[in-house]
């Protein structure tokens, strides 16, 4: 739960820890308030993975008419 009616209202995200890269999780969300729970969202499938590194850095140079 990111949110359990305390302190922080407008908290709306979180962080999972410990996840293997490259594997699939699946996550839906449930609202909840003093009347009880929401129906779930949909399942989002989402895939862990590490920072991109090594990367080139793009290119600055000027545009011309004929260039582009």
């Amino acid at each position: 739960m990111i949110h359990n009616g305390g302190k922080l209202p407008s908290t709306v995200s979180t962080t999972i820890s410990n996840l293997t890269t490259g594997l699939p999780y699946k996550f839906y969300v449930v609202a909840e308030n003093v009347i009880g729970q929401s129906v779930p969202s949909s399942v989002t499938t989402v895939y862990s993975c590490t920072e991109p590194y090594g990367l080139a850095r793009p290119i600055k140079g000027a545009v011309t008419m004929t260039s582009v």
